[in-house]
């Protein structure tokens, strides 16, 4: 460092010096212990305060408590309240530390503008109705922590705490809400949408408060995609304030025409209008929009754009079917094939009631109420079919109607709950149709695979009951020979004790046999499996009050589940099940003939 640096420093910290020493302790009028914890503005209060304004060289910022929201005045737009309240809650505590007296201002070369106060570096006003404080913003004292302000009026110059400047907004930028749409502005019970490519224009019932879409076709709405909606309305923020000017060119920004424009309503006034644009060249993440009560243009994340430029169908609620397990007394099943019905009982338990009489397997029934609950919509085929002919729908290849029950005058009444139709097959999908409604659906066919076709797939899989001391003879009939224990005089089957109980145990669970799961029904059905080739049954006869009851049990080839079986039930045919592995191993060590192999 050369000598002219230094003697230049050492003559700037000493000028500095004799400043504090001379014009700090000597002009300023300290006012003791009590003066310094004196305030400013003794009476201000900020919660009364209704309006503010800024002014600087070359711009004004006024903002004013509009339905206690802070709301910028030019230009109109909404405030955030988080800087204004610090910004007054900042003035409310400011302390007089100082004041410099008129005689030693005017004293100063330059007089105020040695104090930054000629031009002030902001005029302050801040109105509670109509009472205002009005002061002016001057530089720094040397020792940097320190502020000059002069209040309107007062010829003195205080000292006070430079912390101010940290809540004094250099622009309407600072002060300015970067929320795009604020709580109030979401209370609404219609949604209307205009993009690229459709209209569409959703409304909430008032009765039950779910949504429907009311354009372009009448249907139910997705309240998920509404309220996802709602909630991105919530969380987009300002990135950019690009312009406030009332004749900027909105082509310039694609808002001329609007790429997207989503209107809020409630009842018959539109409480928020929104409109979208382009993108930035630079920046595809982000996309220009504006609020039609306001000039301005912004720059916001396009996720909430994106959402709105969805056709209608993805607001469409995909549930195919809506209905109350509790409240379903009777399921009807009609198809091609065959009619039938369930129905619940008294105990709670479901029982098939037509075209037989047998107990239902509550497990399956509760399994097709979730199996039927989940079925989504893959895809709205068409809205308004003339025709349901084409689709298989007319009435359908099957159909599920569940109903409950209501007392009137006349007695138990079955009343639709909701119904459902299947047509035809595609590759992967199958067409549907919902009540009496005129449109057709796709669903997935594996989804409705899982849905029971037949009356035999509800029934319990419990096949029969009875107890083994009233079976009276077993008749086994293999590869074409046939033998028939029978019990002796004792009622038992053999002479050896331990060959005697395993086949009493043995018979005992036949007589509370369950089906691990129904496989199928019909002779066809036997036919194709290839229970001919194996040509193994056993037949218990039952004694039930005096009368012998046969119940066969066929037996066919081996499935992953385990051996396949067929009974003869209610139905009065062959009904296929997957008979429990471990008991056909006791069957065959028991029930056949050992050198008859298996083909």
């Amino acid at each position: 460092m050369n000598s002219k640096t230094t003697w230049g420093l050492l003559a700037l910290a000493m000028a500095l010096l004799g400043y504090i020493l001379i014009f700090e302790r000597r002009n300023v009028h300290p006012a003791g212990n009590a003066a310094e914890a004196e305030r400013v503005f003794p009476d201000f209060d900020p919660a009364k305060v209704t309006a503010i304004g800024i002014e600087r060289t070359n711009s004004y910022l006024g903002v004013e408590r509009v339905n206690n929201r802070w709301q910028l005045s030019n230009p109109v737009y909404p405030a955030q309240s988080t800087g204004i309240e610090e910004f007054l809650q900042s003035i409310a505590l400011l302390q007089k530390h100082a004041s410099i007296p008129a005689h030693s201002i005017s004293s100063q070369p330059g007089g105020r503008a040695a104090f930054g106060l000629q031009p002030p570096k902001a005029k302050i006003a801040v109105y509670s109705g109509t009472n205002r404080i009005g002061f002016d913003l001057g530089s720094r004292t040397p020792t940097a922590d320190q502020l000059y302000v002069q209040l309107i009026g007062d010829p003195r110059i205080l000292i006070t705490d430079a912390g101010l400047l940290e809540h004094v907004p250099t622009s309407a930028r600072d002060w300015r809400d970067l929320m795009l749409v604020h709580d109030e502005r979401l209370t609404f019970d219609q949604l209307a949408v205009t993009n690229e490519t459709s209209f569409f224009w959703i409304v909430r019932d008032a009765t039950n408060q779910l949504w429907t879409l009311a354009r372009p076709v009448a249907a139910r709405a997705n309240g998920n995609a509404v309220d996802y909606v709602i909630q991105e309305l919530r969380n987009t923020r300002v990135s950019q304030f690009v312009t406030d000017d009332p004749a900027a060119d909105l082509e310039r920004y694609g808002l001329q025409p609007p790429k997207v424009q989503m209107t809020l309503a409630r009842g018959t006034n539109a409480v928020l209008q929104l409109q979208f644009g382009s993108s930035p060249t630079n920046n595809l993440d982000f996309i220009y929009a504006r609020r039609l009560s306001h000039t301005n243009v912004v720059l916001v994340p396009r996720k909430l754009a994106d959402l709105l430029r969805k056709s209608h169908d993805y607001y469409r609620d995909r549930t195919l079917l809506y209905f109350s397990e509790p409240s379903v007394r009777r399921i009807e099943i009609q198809s091609k094939r065959e009619a039938f019905a369930l129905q619940i009982q008294t105990n709670g338990a479901w029982q098939m009631v037509e075209p037989f009489r047998a107990p239902a397997d509550t497990a399956a029934v509760r399994e097709f109420f979730t199996n039927l609950a989940r079925l989504e919509i893959d895809r709205f085929e068409k809205d308004l079919v003339p025709d349901f002919a084409p689709y298989g729908l007319a009435p359908g290849e099957r159909r599920y109607i569940l109903k409950t029950a209501v007392t009137n005058a006349i007695g138990p009444t079955n009343i639709v709950l909701a119904q459902v139709a299947f047509g035809s097959n595609q590759v992967d999908r199958i067409f549907a149709r919902r009540g009496e409604e005129p449109a057709v659906y796709t669903v997935s066919l594996g989804d409705v695979s899982r849905l029971p076709q037949a009356a035999f797939e509800w029934r319990d899989r419990r096949l029969w009951s009875f107890a083994s001391s009233n079976v009276v003879s077993v008749t086994v009939h293999q590869r074409g020979r046939t033998r028939k224990l029978e019990r002796n005089a004792q009622r038992a089957w053999f002479s050896e004790a331990v060959e005697n109980e395993a086949l009493e145990e043995l018979l005992r669970r036949l007589g509370e046999l369950r089906a691990v799961s129904w496989r199928g029904k019909g002779e066809e059905q036997m036919r194709l499996r290839r229970f001919h080739e194996y040509d193994y049954q056993i037949t218990l006869d039952v004694n039930r009050g005096g009368k012998i009851e046969p119940h066969t049990i066929r037996f066919g080839p081996l499935v992953i589940d385990g051996p396949l079986a067929a009974v003869v039930l209610e139905e009065g045919q062959w009904i296929i099940f997957v008979f429990p592995a471990p008991m056909y191993q006791d069957v065959v060590r028991a029930l056949s003939f050992p050198e008859a192999a298996q083909p």
